[in-house]
């Protein structure tokens, strides 16, 4: 007998083989047991995976994914250089890491190193080692000290110049007085005039440089310099767009001024326009929508909206009631002959939007109840699809010459919503009486039948 057909004895992850007069049973690849229970191996915990990668048991098997920056199948895992696809701000230097990256700005600019700017050392004393008679350039990503007219150095360290050791200082009927940075020639007694042969020319008087920059006046010449936020070489100064960088928040406008930049959070957001937060114009009452319960605020990012509640209209900043209005079609009067059936017709105008009921009453004038049936309910109820309602009533014929009789049916209503037509909200039926006047003789036997008809009907049995 073939057990392993006949009984499938083994566990479900084993494999049956069938013996003389016997079988066995052997687990799966990645299963332990005696065949007849047989549970899965946890490959993952003799570390079967690179270092670098993630192993996942799974039933009979695993398997191996290589960590975030790295790649390869799992059991071989090498680092991914990210550098090479220049992660990093053009001004930033990238540094691979095992698994991952760094991004740092170089010398001069600060950041994130995704984002670089550059450093004004200029704008702060600290940050510059250019000497205290000299001029602090600010350049992309650094600096450059210039001793100032009448010192000679190197910028970090300057030292004052003695004109009067040239000899060409002042006249020479002149006596030549050294000062800190400059001198003074002043002439000799006997003689007149300023001293100097001749006197350099202060080009910076003439404002040679563009309006955005700034002129330093030399020794027989001159130097313009653009200021903070312009770039040029001084004698042509363009703005900066300082926007193009992206230096605001995201939710917030950068406009460019010359020389700077203003940032200034979107409306519906406030902030310093770095930082940006959505207004809850709902919640901080500063919307201009109706106030329940005709209307609804509902918070945007960046704004709000407007809607009117079920039951009134409107753009949402005004809502008003939405009017419905009951009326019979039949009104404001209707005549029937007796004997003969009416049906009156009750109508909603407006907007339904919801269902909404109301219940005609029948008061009597000169008809009696004898007079007519109500043949349907006065509960009336009206919905969207469902915006007409009947109401069936059946007049009595007698043999009676009688006037005519009247009853009237009115449309009140319970909904705040609803109004009723002042006009077609009543409407009064009339009926007529359709009796003959006939002969005597007629008459008087119409009513001894109707007496004698009453009598026996009030006979006991």
């Amino acid at each position: 007998i073939n057990e392993c057909v006949v009984s499938s004895p083994c566990h479900t992850n084993a494999n049956c083989t069938d013996t003389v007069g016997s079988f066995t049973c052997q687990c799966r690849t990645g299963y332990t047991g005696d065949g007849f229970a047989c549970v899965d191996i946890n490959e993952c915990l003799t570390n079967p995976c690179h270092a670098n990668a993630v192993c996942q048991n799974i039933p009979g098997s695993f398997t191996c994914a290589c960590t975030v920056g790295y790649s390869g199948n799992g059991f071989n895992c090498v680092d991914v250089n990210e550098c090479n696809g220049d992660p990093c701000h053009a001004n930033a230097i990238c540094t691979n890491t095992v698994g991952s990256f760094l991004c740092q700005c170089n010398s001069g600019y600060s950041g994130s190193g995704f984002l670089c700017t550059d450093i004004d050392e200029c704008a702060n004393p600290v940050l510059n080692n250019c000497h205290q008679n000299a001029n602090c350039l600010n350049i992309p990503g650094s600096y450059q000290c210039q001793c100032n007219l009448g010192y000679t150095g190197n910028g970090v360290q300057c030292a004052d110049i003695n004109e009067c050791l040239t000899g060409t200082a002042c006249h020479t009927n002149a006596n030549c007085t050294n000062t800190d940075g400059s001198f003074e020639c002043v002439c000799r007694e006997g003689y007149v005039g300023d001293g100097i042969n001749y006197a350099d020319r202060n080009e910076c008087k003439d404002n040679p440089c563009h309006v955005n920059a700034t002129c330093e006046n030399r020794d027989g010449s001159h130097r313009c310099y653009c200021k903070s936020g312009f770039s040029g070489n001084g004698q042509s100064c363009a703005d900066i767009n300082e926007c193009a960088a992206s230096p605001c928040h995201v939710l917030a406008t950068c406009t460019n001024v010359p020389g700077s930049f203003q940032c200034d959070c979107n409306v519906g957001f406030t902030g310093d326009g770095f930082n940006c937060n959505d207004i809850d114009e709902c919640t901080t009452n500063t919307d201009d929508c109706a106030d329940a319960p005709s209307g609804t605020c509902t918070n945007t990012i960046g704004s709000y909206i407007c809607t009117c509640n079920s039951g009134y209209t409107g753009n949402g900043k005004i809502c008003v009631v939405v009017w419905l209005t009951l009326s019979f079609s039949n009104a404001p009067s209707l005549t029937v002959e007796e004997g003969n059936p009416i049906v009156l017709t009750v109508e909603v105008t407006g907007p339904l939007t919801t269902q909404i009921s109301a219940t005609a009453t029948v008061s009597l004038a000169t008809a009696s109840d004898a007079d007519f049936n109500v043949l349907s309910s006065t509960e009336l109820n009206f919905s969207p699809g469902n915006t007409d309602e009947t109401i069936a009533i059946v007049t009595k014929d007698d043999s009676f010459i009688e006037a005519d009789e009247v009853f009237v049916v009115t449309l009140p209503t319970r909904s705040p919503s609803v109004q009723i037509d002042k006009v077609k909200g009543v409407t009064t039926i009339t009926i007529n009486d359709n009796d003959v006047v006939g002969d005597g003789l007629s008459n008087l036997m119409d009513e001894i039948v109707s007496s004698a008809s009453t009598s026996i009907l009030s006979e006991p049995s």
